[in-house]
């Protein structure tokens, strides 16, 4: 049997996944592991000239806005979707302490969504959004381009892949690596580009704040993981802290939408 992700094999419904991302808001990891990409990925959609200052553009789960900031200082008007109320507060919070005011942000599901369309639609680790009938919602809200950034190797999430199998859990990440969303483009008749983003991270937190944070995590899906935990973070405790470091890589899809 395949190995699968967590959510899909602890059977997780849609109202599981919207409670899961609230309560895990405030410590995700999603900014950290990250590194340097998302500026990089801005850079590079501008460079291709695919952003400018009169680009209106639709994100889909902005989370706590680890695109989004990056994007608002390059285009005219943001519009960020998300479900989740608490990553929604986040990303409010973070530009409004630096100023940002082109940025709106709305709490809906991208399944749903009908609002106007826009120069460019990009997600950025949306969960769901690889699959053929979410490729073909991102182009019917994009009048150009669409963007799609996914995980290949995201070692914090492999760290937690060893500690689903000390509680006797066949689960893992590694469907990430298929390259699932460039083979569905191009089933439907797309060009896609592909663009692989690397980066090293290191990671220096008081050890007892990290444990806490994945004992949540782990909570959150019914996982009595203390024992787990302790046995795979453990390794990287020193003095009290937890010193990790790793590189991580992500795909960048990238398409224009047919007539465009």
């Amino acid at each position: 049997m395949t190995p699968q992700h967590p959510f899909d094999g602890l059977g997780m419904t849609y109202d599981d996944n919207l409670k899961f991302w609230d309560d895990i808001a405030e410590c995700y990891m999603g900014m950290t592991m990250q590194g340097d990409i998302p500026s990089n990925v801005v850079s590079d959609l501008c460079e291709k000239g695919w952003l400018d200052g009169d680009s209106e553009v639709l994100e889909l789960g902005s989370g706590p806005g680890t695109y989004s900031l990056n994007l608002a200082e390059k285009v005219r008007r943001l519009t960020c979707l998300d479900t989740s109320e608490k990553m929604i507060s986040i990303l409010k919070r973070r530009y409004e302490n630096v100023g940002i005011d082109n940025i709106e942000v709305l709490k809906e599901d991208y399944h749903t969504y009908s609002g106007r369309i826009y120069d460019a639609v990009i997600s950025s680790l949306c969960p769901g959004t690889g699959s053929t009938e979410a490729l073909n919602i991102m182009e019917s809200l994009s009048k150009r381009y669409c963007v799609h950034a996914m995980w290949i190797v995201n070692s914090w999430d492999e760290l937690n892949e060893q500690v689903w199998k000390e509680l006797g859990k066949d689960f893992s990440y590694g469907s990430r690596r298929k390259g699932i969303v460039k083979e569905n483009l191009e089933s439907m008749g797309r060009e896609p580009e592909v663009c692989i983003y690397n980066t090293h991270v290191d990671v220096e937190r008081r050890f007892e704040e990290v444990i806490d944070r994945e004992k949540l995590y782990f909570d959150l899906m019914g996982g009595d993981a203390d024992e787990a935990l302790m046995k795979v973070y453990g390794k990287f405790e020193e003095d009290g802290m937890f010193r990790y470091s790793c590189d991580n890589s992500l795909r960048l899809v990238t398409w224009e939408v047919p007539g465009c």
